[in-house]
């Protein structure tokens, strides 16, 4: 047996609910009068849906409204439809017409939501919009050769941008139970009556609102109670003496409107994957009229055992992607109708749906072979490949990341909170009563809501602190100036190194939600379910604790996580507490290198001069110290290193142990405290073979353009070049600051400044051949392109080479390159 759903009527008046509720409903009940009366009222509303900024969300709109009434009457079993109240027959029909008009903005309306402050918040922290306003707004200023249509396409791209972005701002409050009392409350003006959404006096207008709000919540909901025998959605009402079943008239809502297929409800993957959008307008990936070129959905047929959704495609994306979308719509039948089902056997008798739970895309392709060919990731490799050395070098390294997200949740609240909070971070190991280890670190940082938890801490190299979430959270809080390199998922995912099972216990007094639950989970491998507890209080801030894996739990593996601890946690801006056998350790932020003053007597007896330093002075980037160690000439002149030959760094007395209190030697750079890896860091100023006796303790000050590699435990791209190039500048800066520059002997200058452009394994310049170079650069007029060729010919040297000294001398300012 098989139902062909057919095609929608012109008039809603012929289809099948609307011509039974003429059948039943009563002159006394006027439920015919009202839904009309309705339904005349909010099609001229639902036409500004096509004109505003989701004209192009929606595909059968102002037919949407009138599809669901047709389908209702479809997938609704004939022997339910006549058990059906008039009553519920017209909140079916009113809500098939209420549940989108939330969509609807007026002129007025848009003009207010643009220049208002919650608008223009959400501009700011969705970079795809504020970006490329800000660029077509500088397009338009710009009167640089731009014409009368260049000014119009602009202005155009610019509206069509904001239409977008209000859409997306819109979409998640159109389905709200204030928006739908606004627009009932509309309609009731514009009617000029009160009683429409009212039976004999008795009004079920809340029914209706929780009916159309529930469209755009999960499943779940229809099941949800206000207390132990108050339901959210009745079975069993009665207002006015007629039955009303909210949680059916819901269920079908649900059903009917994720079965018209329209763009709002298509996957993204689509568009993106067409490549034919508009490249300035997010959102508008693909037009109306490209969707209906590249697909037509033509039938649609109920058989007993499947759903058949037949139509003509002339893209394989496509395609794929309603296959895709019949998984969905499989999805929410199957969790509908289970709920449904679930009822008392008085009402399952009574309401049925009897839908199939298959649904099958019977798709024709035109002028081309689909085949199911893309990228697909094995998970478990995936993990196991992060998991092995190909992350991190040592496994203790794992816990980098989490401590990094408990300085980063503390240095966050610390800046939300500014009075009265102390931030405190805790590490610990114990055992449990099986004499397993367990490490645990305790923070009273911000914490995380079930949202941040869902959609960031979960998800893998997800970074909460660069998404718009995080900028509307900081927008709201006052938050600026914080740069972070800690990754949600990439922190939980490496601890598997070292444990088995991990248990976060979380709570965000801050939420942006309102969700100020304690959440406590347990996670027990990496492709497991987490096991989730609420309680409605509890302790500010955040706690893991991980079962750390079989031979990682004895004694001297745990000395050797307090080992890494301590040796690359060195200045954390939170105080960090370590517990171990010996007591209490707590490692604080000002934790910079000192120089052995009892050294002074032998160095000055050696002839030479200690140099310090301090970086902040000179830098906004960089904290810290240089320390250097010049060998005084005969002249008094100083220098790098020692003309005699008789002393070289590394050997007495310039031996690193000696030299410093409580610290082993060797140059650091930090990053939010923790030890990062910068290339040849120590050697920055060596040439050759010959080492300059320097020692660099740094701490690097919000680079935002400061990259990582996979361990996130070395500087590298970009950010290296910057942080290399301030260091140079600070030591420079600070050298002349102190009057040191000028005792540096000619050699050591030019050391410096060799160093400074030099890249690491770079030879040392040739001065004399830059001057050759520098005769043949013109000085009266702009350099031809290829320059450094023509010149590489006449010296007899390479292009590179070429190339390298004049950029060389650029830098150093030996020349200027004339425009």
């Amino acid at each position: 047996m098989s139902t062909i759903i057919t095609q929608t009527p012109e008039n809603y008046q012929d289809t099948k609910l609307y011509a039974l509720l003429l059948k039943i409903s009563s002159p006394s009940d006027g439920l015919v009068d009202k839904v009309t009366n309705f339904i005349n009222t909010v099609r001229p509303l639902q036409e500004l849906i096509i004109a505003g900024p989701f004209k192009d969300y929606t595909l059968h709109n102002p037919n949407h409204s009138k599809k669901l009434l047709h389908l209702a009457g479809f997938i609704i079993p004939e022997e339910t439809l006549q058990k059906l109240s008039s009553l519920e027959i017209s909140v079916l029909i009113m809500s098939f017409y209420l549940h989108d008009l939330g969509m609807v903005v007026t002129q007025i309306e848009r003009e207010r939501i643009i220049k208002s402050t919650d608008f223009i918040e959400f501009i700011q922290t969705h970079t795809e919009y504020d970006e490329k306003m800000e660029r077509i707004r500088k397009l338009i200023l710009d009167d640089n050769g731009k014409t009368s249509s260049d000014t119009l396409t602009y202005e155009t791209t610019l509206y069509q941008l904001t239409e977008a972005a209000l859409a997306d701002f819109l979409r998640p409050l159109h389905a709200t139970k204030l928006r739908y009392e606004e627009l009932i409350d509309t309609v009731k003006k514009t009617f000029g009556r009160n009683d429409l959404f009212e039976v004999c006096g008795v009004s079920f207008e809340n029914e209706l609102i929780e009916i159309c709000v529930s469209h755009n919540l999960g499943a779940n909901a229809l099941i949800e109670t206000k207390g132990i025998y108050n339901e959210r959605f009745q079975r069993n009402q009665l207002i006015n003496n007629l039955p009303l079943n909210s949680q059916f008239c819901a269920a079908v809502l649900r059903i009917v409107d994720i079965l018209d297929f329209d763009k709002e409800r298509t996957p993204k993957s689509l568009f993106n994957s067409l490549g034919i959008q508009n490249k300035l307008l997010p959102g508008f990936e693909i037009s109306l009229r490209e969707w209906n070129k590249h697909l037509s959905i033509h039938s649609i047929a109920i058989y007993d055992n499947e759903i058949v959704i037949s139509g003509d495609s002339r893209h394989p994306t496509i395609e794929h992607t309603i296959k895709e979308f019949c998984k969905i719509i499989e999805s929410e039948i199957r969790e509908t109708q289970t709920i449904i089902n679930s009822n008392s056997q008085e009402v399952q008798l009574k309401y049925k749906l009897n839908l199939p739970f298959l649904i099958r895309a019977n798709i024709r392709s035109i002028d081309y072979i689909y085949k199911d060919f893309s990228i697909k990731l094995n998970e478990s490799a995936i993990v196991n490949l992060l998991m092995g050395e190909n992350l991190y070098i040592d496994s203790p390294v794992a816990l980098r990341e989490l401590i990094q997200n408990s300085i980063d949740a503390c240095i966050i609240r610390a800046k939300v909170e500014k009075v009265g909070y102390s931030p405190l971070i805790r590490i610990s190991i114990h055992k449990d009563s099986d004499s397993r280890s367990w490490l645990k670190i305790i923070d009273n940082g911000i914490g995380m809501d079930e949202y941040v938890l869902s959609n960031y801490f979960f998800k893998i190299g997800n970074s909460y602190y660069s998404s718009s979430d995080f900028k509307r959270f900081s927008l709201k809080n006052q938050v600026d100036d914080f740069v972070s390199i800690s990754r949600f998922g990439i922190g939980l995912l490496s601890v598997f190194m070292i444990g088995e099972l991990i248990k976060v216990t979380t709570k965000n007094a801050f939420s942006l939600r309102n969700d100020f639950k304690e959440r406590t989970l347990l996670i027990d491998g990496t492709d497991s379910l987490a096991v989730v507890t609420e309680k409605e209080f509890g302790i500010q801030g955040t706690t893991i604790e991980v079962l750390l894996r079989k031979g990682h739990d004895d004694e001297s593996y745990s000395t050797k996580l307090y080992g890494y601890i301590k040796e690359n946690v060195i200045r954390p801006q939170i105080p960090i507490e370590l517990y171990d056998s010996s007591g209490k350790t707590t490692i604080v932020s000002d934790n910079y290198i000192s120089v052995n003053n009892k050294m002074n007597e032998k160095l000055k007896k050696f002839n030479i001069e200690l140099v310090q330093i301090d970086l902040s002075r000179f830098s906004n980037l960089l904290k810290g110290k240089c320390i250097f160690y010049f060998f005084i000439n005969p002249d008094e002149t100083l220098c790098y290193y020692d003309k005699s030959g008789k002393l070289s760094w590394g050997l007495y007395p310039l031996k690193d142990t000696y030299l410093f209190e409580n610290f082993a030697g060797g140059s650091r750079i930090t990053v939010n405290g923790i030890m990062m890896r910068l290339k040849k860091i120590g050697s920055l100023f060596n040439m050759k073979n010959r080492q300059t006796a320097v020692v660099l303790d740094i701490e690097v000050l919000g680079v935002k353009d400061i990259e990582y590699d996979v361990s996130r435990d070395r500087v590298f791209g970009k950010g290296l070049s910057i942080i290399r190039k301030e260091i140079f500048t600070s030591i420079k800066n600070g050298l002349q600051a102190l009057g040191v520059f000028d005792r540096l002997d000619e050699e050591t200058v030019k050391h410096l400044e060799i160093s400074s452009i030099r890249k690491v394994s770079s030879e040392p310049l040739d001065f004399e051949l830059m001057e050759k170079v520098k005769k043949l650069l013109p000085s009266d007029r702009k350099w031809e392109t290829g320059i450094h060729k023509k010149i590489a010919d006449e010296l007899q040297i390479g292009n590179y080479k070429a190339s390298q000294i004049i950029n060389a001398m650029i830098k150093l300012g030996k020349v200027i390159k004339p425009e």
